[in-house]
């Protein structure tokens, strides 16, 4: 738990100066991952920061498995990605994009057996983006992704790996 937390501050950090002359968001986001015998959910903090058209953004989840699910597994997973702006609307306010971001993903299964695996799941995904009150946005998307197994182990159910479809949704305050 502390090591996962510490790298997302730290990396906060980096970011916030990297985009110091920039609007920034921080929020909370979830999202249901869905597809070959997969059924997640992950729940978390993002921090987004904007330039012109383009945003980059950092995240910490909590990953964990639906009732739905083959398997009972949870853990923690970082993300980095990016978003491009394309449809504005007349007040400038709301917009449509569309982005990718490379998920890591540290799992722990529950069964007869206990283990550990290690995902990557690079992810492209669409959306629109809403601002009310000039402060408080939120922002509904779409996305499909592959997650890929890092580690080796002895698990004999490989739909662990695969496509996912992942539709989430993050609302947040706006500074």
């Amino acid at each position: 738990m502390k090591k996962p937390a510490i790298l997302f501050l730290t990396v906060l950090m980096s970011a916030s100066t990297v985009f110091s002359q920039s609007i920034s968001e921080l929020g909370a986001e979830a999202m249901h991952a869905f597809g070959k015998g997969a059924n997640d959910n992950m729940v978390g903090l993002r921090y987004e920061g904007f330039r012109n058209k383009n945003s980059w953004s950092i995240g910490l989840t909590y990953n964990f498995s639906s009732k739905k699910s083959y398997s009972e597994h949870s853990g923690f997973g970082l993300y980095a990605g990016y978003r491009r702006g394309f449809i504005y609307s007349s007040n400038g306010n709301s917009n449509a994009f569309l982005g990718f971001r490379a998920m890591f993903l540290f799992n722990s299964f529950a069964g007869k057996e206990s283990y550990s695996s290690n995902y990557i799941m690079p992810v492209f995904e669409g959306g629109y983006h809403l601002i009310f009150m000039n402060h408080l946005y939120t922002a509904p998307s779409a996305g499909y992704g592959y997650a890929i197994k890092l580690s080796k182990d002895n698990n004999s159910l490989q739909e662990d790996e695969g496509s996912r479809f992942i539709p989430g949704v993050s609302l947040g305050y706006r500074f």
